[in-house]
C-alpha cells in the first residue's frame, strides 16, 4: 500500500509539472508595436495660371480725323471700340465683337481719296492659325463705314495648302495676307480697296508665292 501510494503520488507530481511547462510552453509573448506612421503633411495647392493679357489702346490721326482704338483683349469674348473726331457727321463710336487679341492698329488712305480709313489687326488664332481684319473708312470725311475683307475661300486657290499663321498688314496702298502653305513657302494676298455698291470692299488684285 505504501509502495502504491508513493507511485500515486510521483504521478500526481509529474502532471501538474508537465501542465506547468505547457503553459509555458504556449503562454504569448508581447511583441513591440510598431510605432504608428506620422501624418503625411497636407498636399501643397499649386496655383493655375491665369492668361495674362493687356489691353490694347492706340489714337490714330490722319487728315484731320482722329481714331482711338480701344480693346480690353480678355482672352474669351473680346471687342474692340472704336471711337472718331472730326467727321463731318459728328463724332462717332462703334463696338465689334472680335474673334482674339488686336495685335496692331493703323491709319491710310489706300484709295487716295483724301478720307483715310483704320484698319485694326486681330491676332491669329492658335487653333485655326487664321487672323481677322476690322477696317472702317471715314467716307470721304462724313461718316464712318464698315471696310468688307473677304473670305480667304473667296480667292482662286487662295485657302489650298493653308498651314499658317496668318498676317496682314498694309504696305504700299495695298492690304497684304501672308501665311505659310504645305511645302515651306509663303503665299502672299494683294488687295486694293474699292468702293462697292453697298460700301467700301477689299479686291484681290494678286496671289505670289515665295
Amino acid at each position: 500500500m505504501a509502495a502504491r501510494a508513493c507511485n500515486l503520488l510521483l504521478v500526481l507530481c509529474t502532471a501538474v509539472a508537465g501542465a506547468a511547462c505547457g503553459r509555458a510552453q504556449v503562454a504569448p509573448t508581447m511583441s513591440q508595436a510598431s510605432p504608428p506612421n506620422p501624418p503625411s503633411p497636407p498636399t501643397a495647392m499649386v496655383a493655375v495660371p491665369v492668361e495674362k493679357t493687356t489691353p490694347f489702346h492706340r489714337t490714330l490721326e490722319s487728315q484731320g480725323i482722329r481714331f482711338v482704338v480701344d480693346s480690353p483683349n480678355r482672352a474669351g469674348g473680346n471687342i474692340v471700340r472704336i471711337s472718331t473726331e472730326g467727321l463731318a457727321d459728328d463724332a462717332v463710336t462703334v463696338d465689334r465683337d472680335i474673334p482674339g487679341p488686336v495685335v496692331a492698329a493703323e491709319v491710310a488712305d489706300l484709295d487716295a481719296d483724301g478720307a483715310p480709313e483704320v484698319y485694326i489687326h486681330v491676332g491669329a488664332s492658335p487653333r485655326s492659325g487664321r487672323a481677322a481684319l476690322v477696317a472702317y473708312s471715314a467716307n470721304r470725311g462724313t461718316s464712318l463705314r464698315d471696310i468688307y475683307l473677304p473670305p480667304l475661300e473667296d480667292g482662286p486657290g487662295a485657302a489650298i495648302g493653308f498651314v499658317g499663321p496668318e498676317e496682314m498688314a498694309v504696305v504700299d496702298a495695298s492690304l497684304l495676307r501672308r501665311f505659310r502653305v504645305e511645302g515651306g513657302k509663303t503665299r502672299q494676298l494683294r488687295y486694293r480697296l474699292h468702293a462697292g455698291d453697298a460700301g467700301w470692299e477689299f479686291r484681290l488684285q494678286r496671289t505670289d508665292e515665295f
